[in-house]
This record gives C-alpha cells, structure tokens and sequence, in this order.
C-alpha cells in the first residue's frame, strides 16, 4: 500500500528545502506509524499474531518527493485471503477499513501544515 507525497516544482523553488523535506519525512513517518497501529488491532486476523507482528512501514524519498509504503513480511502473504476472503474464508476487508480510519491523505495535509509552520 504505496502513499506518495509530493510539492510541486513551482512551489519547491519557493520554500525553504531542507525544512519542506524534513516536515514532508516527518509527516509520511507519522502517517505510517499510524496506519501499521491501526492494521495492527482489530479487525486485522489475530488467531495466532503472526500476520499483526509481521506488518510494518517504509519511508523513502527526498527533496519534493516522499514515498511511504505499508509492508507484509513473506511470512504473512495470506493476509490477502484474510482481506479479500476466498470460496471458504470471508472477507473481512481489514486494509481497506485501516485507510478509511486513518484517511492517509488528509493526514499528511495537516501534519505537514503543522510541522511546516512559517515562524
């Protein structure tokens, strides 16, 4: 589950660099703690903790562009099932309510307004 944020070229010339880049870091790496805490509870399948303790978050980029990314160890590639369901297992559709709570992209929004405050 890829999340990208970008400043536009025209824009990126306008603001300070280095305190946009940091504020744009800062504010994919919350956003992404985030969403891996709330895969992390329920609904998100729970029989033995296996596929809650194998979800985790990236943050990559630089300059105007961030990338920040949820990830499933390979030891928990099943989660598609238990997410989308099968013939025999329904769907339970975890992911899908984790981004509508968190709603990723209005989250960076603000917490980039927040840690990007013109002093």
């Amino acid at each position: 589950m890829p999340v990208k944020m970008t400043i536009n070229s025209s824009l990126h010339k306008k603001l300070d660099t280095a305190k946009a880049g940091l504020a744009m870091r800062e504010a994919m790496k919350e956003t992404m703690i985030d969403l891996q805490r709330t895969l992390q509870r329920s609904p998100t399948p729970k029989k033995t903790g296996n596929l809650r303790r194998s979800i985790n978050y990236d943050v990559q980029g630089s300059g105007g562009t961030i990338h920040g990314q949820i990830k499933v160890s390979k030891d928990a590639d099943y989660w598609v099932y238990q997410n989308f369901g099968t013939s025999r297992i329904p769907a339970i559709h975890f992911v899908e309510g984790a981004v509508q709570k968190v709603q990723p992209k209005e989250k960076l929004a603000e917490l980039f307004k927040q840690k990007f405050k013109v002093d």
